[in-house]
């Protein structure tokens, strides 16, 4: 019986590592560090005889001391031993595999070698040389400058004790180019080492500032990136330059040179870096792959060469400059669509690298002046773009990082869920023995004994005896019953179509719904497959039964194409109608769609044309498709003949009778966490005792006079509690992933609610000012129109003035009506008065 027992500390770090928490009987806990592999433990006893010495090589127990025990205790730890035979086996395979002087992989030098040293090496001395050849005419002028931004997007994804080996392979790279170069004299050495030690120490500080995750992922990383490789590193490098170069150009002597300098080894490491490191993140990950496949590859170059086709033509000036200029956005979207932040990458390096030479050249929409203002005016738009590429990439890696950790939280999901349906089953399995086996021979045995005593009372009392054994058999067919529902051995006998016509049968016997079941060419699928699809069946007729109130229920199973199509229709009540409130999925449900999911396939409910429900479940019938892991029903193989009796189960409480009046040797004991199996052995009646428990309580007693039959129920409880300690530790780890991801869409959700909040506050303020702009202007046109009239009223007054005016400086025109009626008479001989 397992007893109480303290920790010893591992001598092997590897065995420290692999060892958990396991609560041990009593209540005394062990704690130890790693979660990789549940604890185990086996512990043996060896109980002497009376008066014999103690004789154990290595066991250092001295039987003459006072207080010696008479039992030794042994701890083996099992995680540690398995690893050893691993690693023997591997190495027993290797050596008749392999001869002693050969290795299958190569060595961490060489290694090294061609993923760092060669590739660096080439890439620094290409880079040098071609850029020198490509220069600017007339200036000695360079369009990119690729060592330096080569060395930093390397080191970035590169581990720091390999630093050093990068570093001493792109001065390699350097010193070899200057060799090829002849006008490459010692200063441009010193400057170009120079150049690589200010590299590593940007990269170094952009990987201690850094944020969580990797490299140019976040929008801090990127903003940081862009003031130490976009600004600072190009001017601690150009004025290292002008220190060592003689010939540099300085301050204002060539103020258009320096700065085509400058430009030139900031759209560099804002070109290379990124490019270096997405397609490391592609190379390290396959799941950001998705989208370099053969055909958008093509697209993408296909474009590229309409673009430079496009700005290669002779367009009418400042007529589609704008245009000429836009024209690389789309595609660059397209490829961060498609390929990502690396693709995006490797297009805008491509753009920015025919912009520029098109520039010199006198083409494109940036040649207006001369080539040396032309290739400035292209580097700074290749500024601008790339940064703000770089900015919205950071937003789709993030999108993309969320996706994934999302997916390998569904994968976790489903793995964990199939090991919970394989304990479900083998506990099914158990209880469906335990019934069938234990309750079913007890009811047997109490039918025997009221058989013996009706054959002893009064004929007038023996109708009550038999009424009371017609009821136990009919609880004994009923349990019979539930132990086959529980566990279909039918179906690992005879196969899925037998045992779903003996399904149906049943169900048609057993109450009012007729189930009707029709299997087309039904294939071997395996026993786990089978016994999945059983299960859906057998989910889909009992909420028929319990929920639909129908009458009938049909059951298909046949082959579309490379799909197996199981559907089960009624003709009950159906779905919710529009606008009622659909209720929760329960358990069986559940259990279907992850059952259908786990075969690779999907569950579709919908409605049926016999105006029920109907349950569809598709899967396709290739062996890779299937994600379900093999479910095991464990029942431990008995040899008939080599035992002389049968073997008793379910003897619990026998056995712990026994553990209390300590009748009982303990022999083996082995922990997986909080589960263990232990192997007992009584020496008054010389049975064997096989127990499998968690924590204090037994969960199964198997006992037998066999020594083969209690080794291999020992090694199958011992596998179960394997799997049920791999099963919780899996649980608690997805259970912590759902609580992070909980969290963090809750995180999102708020954020998404607070800035909705903040863009419905800035609408309602635009719609303010509209409607004060609004109201302002129809004030304007009222006042516009005020003011016409005032104008009106006013000339009007002017002339009326006027008028008054006039008849004040002439009184005689006031009056000609008067004099023209009564005019005086005038003296004749005189003139009148003028």
């Amino acid at each position: 019986m397992p007893v109480p027992r303290t920790g010893r500390k591992s001598d092997s770090a590897t065995e420290h590592k692999l060892f958990t928490s396991a609560r041990l009987w009593g209540g005394n806990d062990i704690a130890t560090s790693g979660d990789t592999l549940p604890r185990k433990r086996e512990t043996h006893h060896i109980k002497t005889c009376p008066g014999e010495a103690l004789r154990a090589s290595g066991t250092g127990l001295d039987p003459k001391l006072p207080h010696a025990p008479t039992e030794v205790h042994v701890r083996v730890n099992a995680c540690v031993t398995h690893i050893a035979h691993v690693d023997s086996t591997r190495a027993a395979a290797s050596d008749d595999s392999v001869s002693p002087t050969t290795s299958t992989h190569p060595s961490p030098a060489l290694r090294i070698a061609f993923t760092h040293v060669l590739p660096l090496l080439v890439g620094c001395l290409l880079g040098q040389l071609l850029p020198t050849l490509a220069q600017m005419p007339g200036f000695r002028l360079h369009v990119l400058w690729i060592p330096g931004p080569l060395l930093m997007g390397w080191l970035l994804f590169t581990p720091r004790p390999q630093w050093r080996t990068c570093l001493l392979a792109a001065a390699a790279g350097t010193v070899l180019a200057s060799v090829l170069v002849p006008f490459v004299g010692l200063s441009g050495l010193v400057a170009s080492a120079g150049e690589l030690v200010l590299v590593a120490a940007a990269a170094w500080l952009l990987l201690r500032w850094r944020g969580t995750g990797s490299p140019l992922e976040g929008y801090r990383d990127i903003a940081l990136f862009v003031v130490l490789g976009g600004i600072a590193l190009p001017v601690c490098v150009a004025w290292w330059q002008m220190l060592v170069v003689p010939d540099a150009p300085r301050g204002l002597a060539a103020p258009g040179v320096l700065l085509t300098r400058l430009l030139c080894s900031s759209v560099s490491y804002l070109l290379i870096v990124p490019a270096v490191v997405n397609i490391a993140r592609v190379l390290q990950t396959p799941e950001r792959r998705a989208g370099w496949r053969w055909r958008t590859v093509a697209v993408a170059v296909l474009l590229l060469g309409v673009l430079g086709v496009i700005w290669g033509m002779d367009w009418p000036e400042g007529v589609m400059t704008p245009l000429l200029v836009l024209a690389p956005i789309p595609l660059l979207i397209w490829a961060l669509i498609v390929f990502g932040v690396s693709g995006a990458a490797v297009c805008m390096l491509v753009v920015a690298v025919l912009a520029m030479q098109l520039s010199m050249a006198g083409i494109g929409p940036f040649a207006f002046w001369t080539p040396e203002r032309n290739l400035i005016t292209a580097q700074v738009w290749t500024l601008g773009t790339s940064c703000a590429l770089l900015f919205l990439g950071a937003l789709s890696e993030q999108k993309l990082s969320n996706h994934l950790k999302l997916q390998q939280a569904y994968r976790r999901l489903g793995e964990v869920t199939g090991r919970m349906l394989v304990v479900q089953e083998e506990e099914r399995t158990r209880i469906a023995r335990d019934l069938h086996d234990d309750v079913n021979q007890s009811l047997a045995a109490i039918s025997i004994c009221l058989s013996t005593l009706r054959n002893q009372i009064p004929d007038a009392e023996r109708h009550s005896v038999v009424e009371l054994q017609d009821q136990l058999l009919t609880v004994s067919n009923d349990i019979r019953s539930i132990s086959h529902e529980l566990h279909p051995s039918i179906l690992r006998f005879t196969g899925l179509a037998s045992a779903l016509d003996a399904f149906c049968i049943k169900r048609n016997a057993r109450g009012a719904l007729r189930v009707r079941c029709r299997i087309e060419n039904p294939p071997r699928l395996g026993d786990d497959r089978e016994l999945s699809l059983f299960r859906i069946v057998q989910e889909a007729v009992n909420n028929v039964d319990k929920h639909a109130h129908a009458s009938t229920a049909h059951v298909l199973v046949t082959v579309r194409g490379e799909q197996l199509l199981l559907r089960v229709d009624d003709d009950g009540i159906g779905m919710p109608v529009a606008g009622s409130t659909p209720a929760a999925p329960g358990l069986g449900m559940i259990s279907m769609e992850e059952r259908a999911r786990l075969l690779g396939g999907s569950l579709q409910i919908g409605s049926s044309p016999l105006g029920g429900t109907r349950v569809e479940v598709r899967f396709p019938l290739g062996d890779a498709a299937t994600g379900l892991p093999p479910v095991r029903v464990v029942e431990p193989a008995v040899d008939t003949a080599a035992r002389p009796a049968p073997v008793v189960r379910n003897t619990v409480d026998e056995l712990r009778q026994l553990v209390d009046s300590k009748q009982l040797t303990e022999l083996r004991t082995t922990y997986n966490g909080s589960y263990g199996a232990s192997l007992l052995f009584n020496t008054s009646t010389l049975n064997y005792y096989v127990a499998l428990f968690h924590e204090k309580d037994f969960w199964r007693v198997i006992k037998t006079d066999s020594v083969d039959n209690a080794e291999k129920v020992y090694r199958t409880f011992v596998e179960q509690t394997e799997q049920l300690a791999q099963v919780y530790i899996d649980t608690t780890r997805l259970q912590a992933g759902k609580r992070y991801t909980e969290n963090l869409v809750a995180y999102n959700e708020e954020r998404l609610r607070s800035l909705q909040q903040e863009a419905d506050l800035q609408r309602q303020q635009s719609l303010q000012v509209s409607a004060s702009l609004e109201q302002a202007k129809q004030q304007a046109v009222s006042l516009s129109t005020d003011l016409r009239s005032s104008h009106s009223e006013l000339d009007a007054l002017n002339q009326r003035i006027q008028t008054l005016q006039a008849q004040q400086l002439n009184p005689a025109l006031s009056l000609p009506s008067a004099e023209t009626a009564t005019p005086d008479p005038a003296p004749q001989g005189n003139p009148a008065n003028p």
